[in-house]
């Protein structure tokens, strides 16, 4: 039978390949409770940084990558440049540029 012998994250970076919505437990218990829309994006585990900018600083390409899947996942949004609309910072260091802002 096709899908046997995957494991559970082939088998969920291939529904999120294919364009699906994926929701977490914890996001539709949220969403149910507040009687609001299921969110539409490609991830949602969790509402923990609902409506939560976030400014990323100090951090390589590829962690700024992983940062922003994690960010999205939990209902936040990724700042690429430093703004007054970021309302946290992430910095990889206190002598990043950014979080002396």
């Amino acid at each position: 039978m096709a899908g046997q012998g995957k494991d559970v994250n082939e088998k969920f970076d291939e529904l999120r390949a294919k364009g699906c919505s994926l929701v977490g437990p914890q996001c539709i218990f949220s969403c149910a409770k507040e009687h609001r829309n299921l969110p539409k994006q490609g991830y949602t585990c969790c509402l923990a940084m609902d409506g939560a900018k976030i400014l990323a600083s100090g951090f390589e390409k590829d962690e700024k990558v992983q940062i922003e899947k994690l960010v999205n996942a939990m209902g936040g949004v990724l700042h690429a440049k430093a703004s007054l609309e970021a309302t946290f910072v992430i910095a990889k260091s206190v002598l990043a540029a950014k979080y002396k802002v």
